[in-house]
């Protein structure tokens, strides 16, 4: 994240250019042109970036590139003979893949996975279709190997074809059920394994740590107001009321699908409320709060019925974490986990779009919210409020700092309704702000970054988590505003390293919002139990696990 991955990839690739092209002045019958071709497939967003790469640090026509998208495919076929480099997106190869297209039709020297970490979940089309693809030569690139569990490092093993270890069961054989069961030598398999088949690269293994400059990090708690701490009460009990019955009920084998989803979609409006109150929540759970007092909650209203996933057409469970159901509010289809990322290669107008109408929407904000004054109608939250004091103290020390090259911040968001109300709030208070959300366009997304990068007077980037958070610098900002936890590390780190990683040149200050007496505490913990867990299958120094269940249980009531 932020350490040369694609530049130590573009080394390999050039290289081994090099030795062919003395190999061919010596012996005219080489491989054919084709044989010689790097597939590169890499999120949408991050195309942009691998080509500027290639012009920093290739000299000028010593590497023929090629931008395939699944609109190009007849110009595929004619220009493949004479490029060094094919990029394309997760998008076009599992539409390739479903239509039988020239990805699969050809054999290429190399195949990488840029952000390889869209592959973890094997049932996906996009998992499929990565491991059909015919090569000689198989890369995975990610910061983040491990997102959930270690099945999401053996999909990344499964594509690169690593023996004995292609299969899932052979697997979990070896290497989960000894973790899992805290048997001694799983954890000495894994790093075994994990030490042959990859090249790891952090802050600590190498010289990067004194180049680049130090990461403080802040801690910012605010309290809910009363309102919506009697709103956030009401949800909690109810939350409470149920997981009562959903254990009493989990003591059999079985688990009460229902119960659970309940309690997912509760534990949801929680973290909505923690945000912004009841702006964030769909208006069926706004009805039901009104309407219920001390009833209980009439799930009638805000009961959503199992979804299939539009991309892959697997059946998601409603509200589980940000990455399912387009939970960041980026998207407005109902994706699963494994497809979210990839659906925003899409233009937005490009396909039809199903609504999922349990998910908060912008229509009707800036009626609701703002005045034709452009004043707040509405009382802003207590983070919004402690974020735009936060600005306005970074904003005075300004003066440190040349006019052409002045403090800019970048603030996350999973949800894109937050960003919304944020925006509204930071414009009425004078900050000029771009943004970035799974709604922009290609190229409406490269004026936001250019605006930013280019405009000393916009000193504020607001972005989602779900559509900023790979494959974007923002090395221009030195400060980092997380509205809220999310429920993965990784997630989290791949975020905050878009402002700390090479490029960076000033002190960078990470600064979190956290709800105090919330869910809020119960998702930190579960990122550092996490986190822990990732640590020790990385080969990390062992970390005890004795109590962490009763700790985790702790926290949360």
């Amino acid at each position: 994240m932020g350490l040369g991955k694609t530049l130590s990839i573009l080394a390999l690739i050039c290289s081994y250019l090099d030795v062919t092209e003395t190999q061919m002045s010596v012996n005219e019958e080489i491989l054919p042109r084709q044989c010689w071709t790097t597939l590169v497939i890499t999120p949408k967003s991050t195309i942009h970036s691998w080509q500027q790469q290639c012009e920093s640090h290739i000299h000028q026509g010593k590497l023929k590139t090629v931008v395939y998208l699944s609109s190009g495919r007849k110009r595929l076929h004619s220009e493949l003979q004479s490029s060094d480099i094919i990029f394309t997106t997760y998008e076009t190869m599992r539409r390739d893949w479903v239509e039988k297209g020239p990805l699969f039709a050809n054999s290429w020297y190399r195949v990488v996975l840029d952000e390889a970490h869209h592959i973890r979940t094997r049932d996906s089309q996009i998992f499929k279709a990565a491991c059909e693809i015919q090569a000689l030569y198989r890369w995975c690139l990610t910061g983040t190997p491990i997102h959930n569990s270690l099945d999401d490092f053996a999909a990344l093993l499964s594509f690169v074809r690593v023996p004995l270890f292609m299969d899932k069961k052979m697997f979990d054989f070896w290497i989960t059920t000894p973790v899992q069961q805290k048997v001694s030598y799983g954890l000495q398999r894994l790093s075994l394994l994990i030490k042959n088949t990859c090249l790891r690269r952090t802050k600590k293994l190498t010289d990067l740590s004194y180049q680049l400059p130090d990461r403080r990090e802040q801690t910012v708690w605010v309290e809910l107001s009363q309102g919506d701490r009697d709103l956030y009460t009401f949800f909690e009990r109810e939350a409470a009321k149920i997981a009562s019955g959903f254990y009493r009920h989990n003591v059999a084998t079985s688990t009460p699908d229902g119960l659970k989803n309940n309690i997912l979609k509760l534990i949801n409006f929680l973290r909505l409320i923690c945000d912004h109150g009841e702006k964030l929540l769909p208006q069926s759970a706004i009805d039901t709060w009104l309407a219920a007092g001390d009833k209980a909650i009439d799930w009638q209203k805000i009961q959503e019925s199992q979804e299939l996933c539009e991309v892959c057409g697997l059946k998601i469970d409603g509200f589980q974490d940000q990455s399912v159901s387009s939970l960041d509010g980026s998207f407005p289809q109902v994706i699963c986990r494994s497809c979210l990322a990839t659906t925003e290669e899409n233009e937005p107008s490009s396909h039809s779009i199903n609504f999922c109408h349990s998910i908060p929407t912008t229509d009707g904000i800036t009626g609701e919210v703002y005045t034709t004054t452009g004043v707040p109608t509405y009382q802003q939250s207590s983070k919004v409020k402690a974020l735009i004091d936060n600005l306005h103290q970074e904003q005075s020390c300004s003066d440190q700092y040349s006019p052409s090259q002045p403090i800019k911040s970048v603030v996350f968001s999973s949800w894109k309704k937050m960003i919304d109300l944020t925006q509204q709030c930071l414009e009425a208070s004078g900050f000029v702000c771009a943004r970035i959300d799974g709604q922009l366009s290609l190229e409406n997304r490269t004026k936001a970054m250019k605006q930013f990068n280019s405009d000393p007077r916009c000193t504020v980037m607001l972005a989602t988590t779900g559509s900023a958070g790979e494959g974007v610098d923002f090395t221009v900002a030195n400060n980092v505003h997380l509205l809220e936890p999310h429920w993965n590390p990784m997630i989290e780190a791949q975020t905050l390293d878009r402002v700390h990683r090479i490029g960076q040149s000033r002190e960078v200050l990470i600064t979190r919002y956290m709800t105090k007496d919330t869910i809020e505490t119960y998702v930190q913990w579960i990122q550092r139990e996490k986190l822990k867990l990732i640590q020790q299958s990385l080969g990390s120094k062992e970390l005890s696990q004795a109590g962490v269940e009763d700790e985790r249980w702790k926290v949360r009531n």
